[in-house]
């Protein structure tokens, strides 16, 4: 037989349904696919979160206004979202571009960071980690400027390492709680909301409907901007006596509020994790921290105290991490929780520090995408004497067994996931977390026990819209996320440096119950 006539197995086509794959592969073999990396530009994001824990290009405040900064790191826009007079429709509006703070390309503008007032402040912050702050209190695009950073020393160790602003105090001092509304739970042809009152926890700033902006850099120097009784912006610095080396680094850091004092979760070059305690003594030095009455024009003079809690080292390879490689040895976040009350309010959970270690694979890699979030409490635990001094002490009694308790960071069981964690939120007042991934998926996670939340639809007890059949319009791939204050949307950044809007849709085909057992 001729090669002319040879029949090839090519020549006829195979009919395939690639919906149902089972008489390939059988029955009870799943057909698993790597998920594919979506190219250097994730790259690149993963190396910045890696090298500088203050590096969010992207953020929406309680006003409005969100403001972003274009890839190049130069410039700072202004976006909000308005609502089409013709056709009623809600969309993006174009940038304003703010003309207050300006990047260079040796020094670009590296992160936002807005503030927790009424009339909210921006800090933005450049890669030298000069900090300037601009205040929206008349529009939502056009500010002007209550901090220039002129002033600030340029050095590779001012560089910030993490920030943050400090709560509101509530406005009725005598009643110092703030209200949590939800879940919704159906009654009959409608829905009954449930409210509960959690107790508004400290520091605040001594004046009412102020705050103040807390960083640390990579030199392990602690910087608080803060606002005198004149209105002029002042600052407060501290070397935390913590990071102690000269070959030590700060990478990254978190705040908490959490009763009369913050705490600090830091992590070191040298993989070092530790939790600090730092106290705002407002009337000056040796002042007690609980907050006093003070005149309004009371002139401030604040320090600050720091108290080293606990250390651990962050690095450590669990048990159910696949493929471990060089990659996983580097964090890309960190996330301090205080102490809450838990579920039932009959115990108090102790505060809890997360970290996310991420990798993404390249192209012709077959390995999948992970993220290893490792957890530590800082659990309280007596400290005992050695029995033969206890029994020096029965004699002698000159030894007491009666030591002061420590803290102790108490490592958990890593959660492991096979997607990229691009940002992490905390909401409903820390007992929630919001981690959203770079395909642009996101998850809800239970604060104490760390599974997933509203991922099955539930009519009669709804706390979220997803648990109603809501979700984005649009989960394309995207490096940086910015929620809104209801989290009812989110603005991203995608794989070509531009502002997307995503908000939540209902969809347009039903699933089974109408949209009046759907409505609220």
């Amino acid at each position: 037989m001729t090669a002319e006539k040879m029949p090839l197995i090519l020549d006829n086509s195979m009919q395939v349904d690639l919906d149902n794959v089972d008489d390939l592969f059988g029955d009870d073999v799943p057909l698993s696919i790597p998920v594919r990396s979506q190219g250097k530009q994730l790259q690149q994001r993963l190396d910045e979160l890696r090298n500088r824990g203050a590096c969010q290009a992207v953020a929406w405040s309680k006003s409005g206004t969100i403001a972003s900064l274009t890839p190049d790191g130069l410039t700072l826009e202004l976006r909000f979202l308005r609502c089409h007079p013709d056709t009623g429709a809600w969309e993006l509006s174009e940038p304003t571009t703010c003309d207050l703070v300006k990047g260079t390309p040796a020094i670009p503008l590296v992160h936002l960071e807005w503030g927790t007032t009424n009339t909210p402040d921006l800090a933005i912050i450049d890669a030298a980690g000069r900090v300037a702050l601009v205040s929206f209190a008349i529009s939502l695009n056009h500010p002007f400027i209550t901090r220039k950073w002129e002033t600030d020393t340029i050095d590779d160790l001012h560089g910030i390492a993490g920030c943050y602003w400090l709560p509101v105090a509530p406005t009725n001092q005598q009643k110092p709680f703030n209200i949590m509304y939800g879940p919704a739970n159906k009654n009959g042809n409608g829905y009954q909301y449930e409210s509960s009152f959690v107790h508004a926890i400290g520091p605040n700033h001594p004046h009412s409907a102020k705050s103040a902006l807390f960083c640390v850099s990579s030199g392990g120097m602690l910087k608080m901007y803060w606002s005198q009784n004149n209105g002029r912006m002042e600052e407060t610095t501290m070397e935390l006596e913590s990071i102690n080396t000269s070959d030590e680094l700060v990478t990254h850091a978190a705040f908490a509020s959490d009763k009369k004092h913050l705490l600090a979760a830091v992590a070191t070059s040298s993989r070092q994790l530790r939790l600090l305690k730092i106290e705002i003594q407002w009337a000056g030095p040796g002042s007690s921290s609980e907050k006093t009455t003070m005149p309004q024009n009371a002139r401030l003079n604040p320090a600050l105290v720091e108290t080293h809690v606990a250390s651990a080292s962050w690095l450590c390879a669990g048990p159910n991490e696949t493929n471990y490689d060089a990659s996983m040895a580097e964090l890309s976040f960190l996330h301090v929780l205080p102490a809450v009350m838990d579920n039932t309010g009959s115990s108090t959970v102790p505060p809890l520090i997360m970290t996310v270690r991420s990798r993404d694979v390249g192209d012709g890699s077959f390995q999948s995408a992970q993220s290893v979030l490792d957890r530590w409490e800082a659990i309280e635990s007596k400290q005992s004497l050695d029995s033969a001094f206890e029994q020096l002490g029965n004699r002698r009694n000159s030894v007491s067994s009666d030591l002061p308790s420590t803290i102790k960071l108490k490592k958990l069981e890593p959660i492991v996931i096979n997607k990229v964690v691009i940002g992490i939120q905390d909401i409903q007042y820390r007992k929630v977390l919001i981690l959203t991934m770079s395909d642009g998926s996101i998850e809800y996670r239970d604060r104490f026990t760390f599974e997933e939340m509203y991922v099955n639809e539930d009519l009669t007890k709804v706390m979220t819209l997803r648990q109603v059949g809501w979700g984005f319009s649009d989960d394309g791939p995207c490096h940086q996320v910015a929620f809104s204050p209801t989290c009812c949307s989110m603005i991203q950044i995608g794989d070509d440096g531009k502002v997307r809007w995503n908000k939540l849709e209902y969809p347009s085909s039903d699933i089974g119950n109408s949209p009046q057992d759907r409505k609220l």
